[in-house]
């Protein structure tokens, strides 16, 4: 079969093939809106949160097909209005309205940072 059919329908051909590497990463999509997104301060990591209360974290990469999720905190009752790392990048936090306080999301597991 031809390499450019099978890439349409999402085959490899083989297996030993090079990963393509591309001028920038894959598109990250989630099933609802992101409204808050963050980038990690020295590593290929991007926090999101979204209008259905969940944060995800991604790893991401100009190599095709080496975005992952990483880590997701679950649904909350509220949109998820902010997230962010510390400056350090050691940990993630998101912020769901709850009148004028924020709640901070689980740390993450250090070997990911």
């Amino acid at each position: 079969m031809d390499a450019a059919l099978l890439e349409l329908a999402g085959c490899s051909e083989a297996a030993g093939r090079e990963p393509r590497l591309r001028e920038t990463p894959e598109d990250i999509c989630f099933e609802a809106t992101a409204n808050a997104i963050a980038l990690h301060p020295a590593r290929p990591l991007l926090a999101a949160g979204d209008v259905d209360g969940d944060v995800y974290l991604y790893s991401y990469s100009c190599t095709e097909g080496e975005n992952r999720q990483l880590w997701s905190s679950g649904h909350h009752l509220k949109s998820c209005r902010d997230v962010a790392f510390s400056q350090d990048g050691q940990s993630e936090c998101g912020g769901w309205q709850q009148g004028a306080s924020f709640s901070p999301c689980p740390r993450t597991s250090p070997s990911m940072f």
